[in-house]
């Protein structure tokens, strides 16, 4: 009896041991299983102040079914050995999102960094035609690390969303080694939509850390988007490769730093490792700071905008705003060549513009775009500001750039307000500087009539004193 009763204990400690994590709450608990389970219908997971004996595994594979799988990961910190998305139902939903408290935060972290470990990634869909999203997030004192980092970075995957979502005060989320967003593998007629977003709070901004190299794909006929939307930092110590995508695409690679008091920082120093659709050899690849307040610090490197390959990619670097620190510690190439084209912009806010500044600008075959419409001014009617800072000698270059709106570049194109009145473009040691003259907003007679209202009153005021 006692032999039975042992067995008996043995085997379900055993199947314990051994047990896929089920779907439930496990608050103030200690967990000891190690694989999520794939449920047949809509599931949902919530852990709060978890204890994981073992490192977990998370691998929810293609498979067809409609249903909603939904991990709310509270303050808990763990280790995983897997963590693959890449559910594929035609209107399936796939969310792991973690929040922790300032307290307690919420950890996540792959149990060994390894330059060979492929062990995370979301992915879309292979079918056609899917709706179906499978996205991590951050949303709010969340840490999560993993040694590479993917997001339909492999062949096949044909429709739907994938991509993580960072929001809330004080995230990080770090890659040791490299980044793929979508692949120059992707079949011509793919759609899907890729992204990574991340935002922080005032005073506690959400950051990213690519130690390696971040790479993100133009490939297909889809979306690929990073977009820092406010309180977000981004440092790449690797190369930067955005958009560059040796395929024939139609797709769109859009990257925009947007609300204020973001910054991204690249490290990596000599050679070319800033490279914004370098190999492009079609569809729209754009980059744009707008928002208030914005960074882009790149190392001394050289960076390349534009694409040598021969195609029909069309590549926008945009400035739009004021306020905006934006510097290139290396020499800066904007290049337009064997069919592709790449455009310069400037948009101004009701403030002016903001200045680009590089060690040296070594190539310059593109259009200069200058955008003046929601400018406001003030009574001087004229407005100055210097568009590009080299500390080099580029005259040569800037030579097709000097115009006037009487005498207009074909290489300029500005967009006045509707009080503008007339530009000019020249070239001084190294600065491209931009002057446009406008008509100075009239108050209105109500407005003038309280004015005169009010130096009236103040004018009395001064005689009874006196």
């Amino acid at each position: 009896m006692k032999k039975l009763l042992l067995v008996s204990f043995v085997a379900s400690v055993s199947c314990s041991l051994f047990a896929d994590i089920e779907a439930g709450t496990y608050e103030n608990m200690n967990v000891s299983d190690t694989k999520f389970s794939s449920p047949a219908g809509s599931a949902t997971w919530a852990f709060d102040n978890t204890v994981f004996e073992n490192p977990i595994s998370l691998e929810w594979q293609a498979d067809s079914a409609d249903s909603e799988y939904l991990v709310k990961y509270g303050s808990t910190s763990a280790t995983f050995t897997k963590f693959l998305i890449s559910r594929d139902g035609a209107n399936s939903s796939t969310i792991f999102e973690m929040q922790g408290t300032s307290d307690k935060r919420a950890v996540l972290s792959e149990n060994t960094f390894s330059n060979s470990s492929w062990n995370m990634a979301i992915e879309s869909s292979k079918n056609y035609n899917s709706n179906s999203t499978n996205e991590l997030r951050l949303s709010g004192y969340s840490d999560f690390s993993v040694s590479h980092f993917k997001i339909a970075s492999d062949a096949g995957y044909n429709s739907g969303n994938a991509g993580v979502v960072i929001s809330g005060a004080s995230n990080t989320f770090t890659s040791e080694y490299n980044c793929f967003i979508n692949t120059t593998a992707a079949n011509a007629d793919s759609t899907n939509r890729l992204y990574f977003n991340i935002s922080g709070e005032e005073g506690a901004k959400s950051v990213a850390n690519f130690k390696k190299d971040f790479n993100v794909r133009a490939a297909g006929s889809g979306l690929t988007e990073i977009n820092m939307q406010g309180n977000a930092e981004m440092t790449v110590d690797g190369t930067f490769a955005f958009g560059s995508d040796d395929t024939i695409s139609t797709g769109k690679a859009v990257f925009t730093i947007s609300g204020q008091n973001n910054a991204l920082i690249t490290t990596k120093t000599g050679g070319n490792y800033f490279l914004l659709a370098s190999d492009a050899k079609g569809g729209d690849i754009s980059f744009k700071i707008a928002g208030k307040n914005n960074t882009l610090s790149v190392a001394n490197t050289t960076a390349w905008i534009g694409s040598a390959k021969t195609g029909n990619a069309n590549v926008v670097f945009e400035i739009e705003g004021s306020g905006h620190s934006i510097n290139f510690g290396g020499n800066l190439n904007f290049r337009a060549q064997n069919g592709n084209s790449v455009k310069l912009g400037f948009v101004a806010d009701e403030s002016g513009l903001s200045t680009l500044n590089a060690v040296g600008l070594t190539l310059f075959d593109g259009i200069l775009s200058i955008d003046m419409e929601n400018f406001a001014g003030d009574e001087s009617g004229v407005y100055e500001a210097t568009l590009i800072s080299a500390n080099n000698n580029w005259s040569g270059l800037a030579s097709s750039l000097i115009s006037s709106s009487d005498n207009a570049s074909e290489k300029v194109n500005v967009i006045m307000g509707d009080n503008g009145v007339s530009w000019n473009l020249s070239y001084s040691d190294g600065d491209l500087v931009f002057v446009y003259n406008y008509t100075p907003e009239i108050p209105e007679p109500s407005t003038c009539a309280a004015i005169f209202g009010a130096l009236a009153l103040a004018f009395a005021a001064y005689r009874r004193r006196k």
